[in-house]
């Protein structure tokens, strides 16, 4: 199973991480806006990592065996993502596992929103799995979605599995099963620090190269 150092040294390998360098006091160094438009102070890109499929398979297997350390694995018959960060490795984790796998999609109308177009047996137990989770917006939208359009009742298991984990495991309603965890700090707009100094808030994907090569 890979540790978290290695899980982390992967991301680093892959220039897929950014932190906000707060030691160089410059208001011009941008942040992140996430897509629940809250301001976040790192932000993981499992998309650079993940596109290495020996890697991927290498995570995906790490987080089937930390599952059946947890006695959850044997449990989950489905295993789901969401479009588009929690695809693969949703897929890798299912294969792991020796399950069947599905994901959602985004709502073409609000990309925010998850939509669910896959049927599921009755009775059906559900493991929902992502990249990255910081707000638990999406997987709680994975839920509703399976919920709402599934044409009959299935379980969805409150365990939640992912690569990176930033607020560490089980909050609320949510229990996650993670390989590695960080201390993000994530804002409202208008209560962002960043924000107030005139930090540029920008989304990471459009502009990572700004992110991880600010200029000297």
């Amino acid at each position: 199973m890979l540790t978290e150092e290695e899980i982390l040294e992967l991301y680093r390998r892959a220039n897929a991480v950014w932190f906000f360098d707060y030691r160089r006091g410059d208001p011009t160094l941008p942040h992140a806006q996430l897509t629940s438009n809250l301001c976040a102070d790192d932000y993981f890109r499992s998309d650079l990592v993940l596109q290495d499929t020996a890697i991927a398979e290498r995570i995906g297997t790490s987080i089937a065996e930390k599952l059946a350390e947890r006695h959850i694995a044997e449990r989950a018959q489905w295993v789901v993502g969401s479009a588009y960060g929690g695809i693969i490795i949703s897929y890798e984790v299912a294969r792991h596992l020796g399950v069947r796998h599905a994901y959602t999609v985004k709502d073409p109308a609000n990309p925010k929103r998850q939509l669910w177009r896959t049927e599921i047996p009755a009775g059906a137990v559900v493991l929902r799995c992502e990249d990255v989770i910081s707000t638990r917006g999406t997987v709680r939208d994975v839920e509703r979605a399976i919920v709402e359009k599934n044409p009959e009742p299935v379980t969805v298991l409150s365990d939640v599995a992912t690569i990176v984990c930033h607020s560490g495991s089980g909050i609320d309603d949510i229990d996650i099963t993670w390989l590695a965890t960080t201390r993000v700090k994530i804002w409202h707009q208008d209560e962002c620090p960043l924000c107030r100094d005139r930090s540029p808030r920008l989304p990471p994907k459009e502009n990572w190269e700004k992110f991880v090569h600010p200029r000297a």
